[in-house]
């Protein structure tokens, strides 16, 4: 059999799972969101502090929330739901059916795993796609990723082993399902929600973040700690790096995660920002013009600590150790003052 779901139109952007989500929710529900308003109502903005000795590296820092994708539906009221399903095979029979009957479908995996993108490199679980067809015969998926408009084609084993790998941190085959194309939350009901919920979880008032990151970590024994908490973590733990076998490996990939692996700039600030000043114009006595400046600072010293954090990975020196956490503490001092400013805000404007 050979399906194509050839009406998908596939816009790219500056990561997978706004990209993806964007896309799919133009398609089934007819509302056309920016990528920053994706990020801002999936409350994508998050820190993940996780070690793990079986993980590579064994410590990850990791700057968006596991849930955004059913997040951002719940702000809006769209009926949308993820599933893992832990049979390989099942799995993907699934998915498959999902296409014939004219769905695109969302799809999450590593991304070291996937032919298409070069098959090796890095582990980036959660990596977020759309299957839009598939070739039986020539054994091959037909992916819409976040780079290019033209589909992608990825082996059917390829795409098995990146939908549930064999590492520590997997999403399990999980995909996910629109059951409805209505939006049921106003926009300004919805960035009211959704500003409201990230800020509690950069807060750890709401603690799911991390109870549904220990739900993928297969039962390993993990140390997990996000938002303000997680960032704390970050710049408290860092000095001790320096003395980790790994430690090159683990600088490298928080480098690149701060910037390169889709982020769109430190860990989703710059688009955040972006998000506050689109919803200034619904909740003007939420959002000012200093929430908005803080939250564009943070992206700035975001990417100034991962430019220095790759320098330290080529060049180790004391002083780079010290550029870097000193960074660090002023990332986590920025964040810090964002997230209460708007706690306030919120509070005094309820």
């Amino acid at each position: 059999m050979k399906i194509l779901i050839d009406n998908y139109k596939n816009v790219p952007g500056k990561h997978c799972g706004s990209t993806a989500m964007r896309n799919l929710i133009a398609h089934y529900c007819d509302l056309q969101l920016t990528e920053p308003e994706v990020i801002g109502l999936g409350s994508a903005t998050d820190f993940i502090y996780l070690k793990c000795p079986q993980s590579e590296p064994s410590i990850l820092t990791l700057g968006r929330s596991r849930s955004m994708e059913v997040d951002l539906t719940h702000a809006l009221g769209i009926d949308y739901r993820e599933v893992p399903d832990f049979d390989n095979a099942h799995a993907w029979e699934v998915v498959k059916q999902e296409v014939i009957e004219g769905r695109p479908t969302m799809l999450s995996g590593d991304t070291f795993y996937l032919d298409y993108r070069g098959f090796g490199g890095h582990h980036f679980p959660a990596h977020r796609f759309v299957l839009v067809g598939f070739d039986d015969k020539r054994e091959k998926a037909i992916i819409a990723d976040r780079a290019d408009v033209v589909f992608e084609e990825c082996s059917y084993n390829a795409l098995a082993a990146s939908r549930n790998p064999p590492m520590p941190i997997s999403t399990y085959n999980l995909w996910g399902k629109f059951y409805g194309g209505e939006v049921k939350r106003s926009l300004q009901e919805a960035f009211w929600f959704a500003i409201n919920r990230t800020t509690e979880r950069m807060l750890g008032m709401d603690t799911s973040p991390e109870t549904l990151l220990r739900a993928f970590t297969g039962g390993y024994d993990v140390e997990i700690a996000t938002g303000i908490n997680g960032l704390t973590a970050f710049y408290e733990e860092f000095p001790t790096w320096q003395k980790h076998a790994q430690w090159q490996n683990i600088v490298r990939y928080a480098s690149n995660c701060f910037e390169n692996y889709g982020t769109g700039g430190g860990n989703f600030r710059v688009m955040y920002a972006s998000f506050l000043e689109s919803a200034q114009s619904h909740l003007p006595n939420v959002v000012d013009q200093n929430s908005i400046a803080i939250c564009y600072d943070a992206a700035e010293q975001w990417r100034v600590l991962s430019a220095s954090l790759y320098t330290l990975s080529q060049q180790e020196e004391e002083s780079h150790w010290r550029k870097c956490h000193q960074q660090i503490g002023q990332v986590l001092e920025s964040e810090t003052k964002l997230y209460q400013h708007l706690a306030k805000r919120l509070k005094n404007a309820a």
